[in-house]
Parts: structure tokens; C-alpha cells; sequence
């Protein structure tokens, strides 16, 4: 299946600290675009004691949880969990899917990558619920870097593919950039080698696209 005997043992052993580190690398740009710093965790602290929706409490749950992703993986679940609870015990279903998201990314974080691809599962099945494009593409696109991990590679297409659907619908050129990539190499494996340089080409023109949006 792999181009030749050299190049599948070079791909053994890059593909367990690759992959690992592009699908953490991912999570901690989200996060990190979220705000990050001691203000932003002073601020969302003090949310949780004001008078405010409980939606907004579980959402402020969510941010202490990514804002600790990096710091305290067992604090960063502890805050995941209790927004969980909370969000369950109002039926906030888009605080669930988040909540359950950020349960993953913790487990990802760990390099407990089973348990983060049940989560991210349980994730996607609440965005679905409310029609929530653009966080199942986010977790969709690491969900498929997990599935790659694990030598599972049909599946991970099928992951990239319906988020490729979604990312090209809404026009997420850093989301595009890297799904083409993933599935070019994903077509390379599969020696669909034509497929493969398309994608390729795809990821070097979103690659493009952002270097022109960025601010000179």
C-alpha cells in the first residue's frame, strides 16, 4: 500500500510524533485565538459568581477549561466536567457538544487519544443537534487526525471529507488549508497519486490565501 519498504518505515516512525503534535498544535490555536492569559481566566472567574443566564455560566466552564488545556490538563477536565453537569441539567445541548469537546482535547492533550475520539463522538452528535457547522467541522478535522493515529485511514478520509463539505460551504481558509493537505496525504498512502497532488495544490492556494489576509 505505502510507496516502498523505506517509505512505509519512515512513515512508522514519523507518524506517531507528527500527528500527535499536529492535532495538539490545532487544539492550542483555537484556544489560543479564544484569548488566553491570566485576564482572560480572572474575567471567566468572575462570571461564574454573577447574575447571568446559566447558558452563559457553562460557556464561561468551557473557557476555564481551554485556558487551562496547556497549563493543567486535570484542572482544565475538572472545569469541563462541571460545566457538563451543568449544561445536562438545563438542556443546553450546544454546551454539552463544546463541553464534550473540550474533554477531548484534554485527552489529547494526555495522548489518550481513545477516550478523546469518544468524546469528540459524543461532541459531534450535539452539534449535529443544532446544526452546528462550524465547531463539527473543528472537531471533525482533529477527529480525523485521530482515526489516522490509529492506522484507521478510510475513516479518517470519511471524517475529512464531511468536514471538507462544511469548510469550503463557510470558506475557512486555515480549516481548508489543512483538511486538503491531511487528505492529500491520506491519498498518497492509498497511491492515488493524481488525487493526491490536487489536494496538494488546494492546500498551497489556501496557504497563499492567508498570507495575503495577513497584515503587512
Amino acid at each position: 500500500m505505502y510507496l516502498c519498504a523505506n517509505n512505509n518505515s519512515m512513515h512508522q516512525r514519523l507518524k506517531s510524533h507528527f500527528t500527535i503534535l499536529f492535532i495538539v498544535f490545532f487544539l492550542f490555536k483555537i484556544t489560543l485565538a479564544q484569548g488566553q492569559g491570566k485576564v482572560m481566566k480572572d474575567s471567566l472567574l468572575s462570571l461564574i459568581s454573577g447574575a447571568h443566564p446559566d447558558t452563559v455560566e457553562a460557556m464561561v466552564y468551557a473557557g476555564l477549561s481551554k485556558y487551562y488545556l496547556g497549563i493543567d490538563q486535570d484542572s482544565a477536565m475538572k472545569w469541563a466536567r462541571e460545566g457538563l453537569l451543568l449544561s445536562n441539567s438545563i438542556g443546553y445541548q450546544r454546551g454539552m457538544g463544546e463541553l464534550y469537546a473540550c474533554m477531548g482535547d484534554v485527552e489529547v492533550v494526555k495522548d489518550s487519544l481513545n477516550a478523546a475520539k469518544e468524546y469528540y463522538l459524543e461532541s459531534i452528535k450535539y452539534f449535529k443537534e443544532i446544526n452546528d457547522e462550524p465547531s463539527l467541522t473543528q472537531v471533525k478535522l482533529v477527529l480525523g487526525n485521530i482515526y489516522i493515529s490509529q492506522d484507521n485511514y478510510f475513516e479518517a478520509l470519511l471524517q475529512y471529507q464531511e468536514a471538507l463539505v462544511i469548510a469550503e460551504k463557510y470558506q475557512f481558509i486555515p480549516v481548508l488549508e489543512n483538511l486538503n493537505n491531511n487528505i492529500g496525504v491520506i491519498y498518497l498512502t492509498f497511491q492515488r497519486y493524481d488525487d493526491a497532488l490536487i489536494c496538494f495544490n488546494k492546500a498551497l492556494e489556501m496557504s497563499e490565501k492567508l498570507v495575503q489576509s495577513e497584515p503587512i
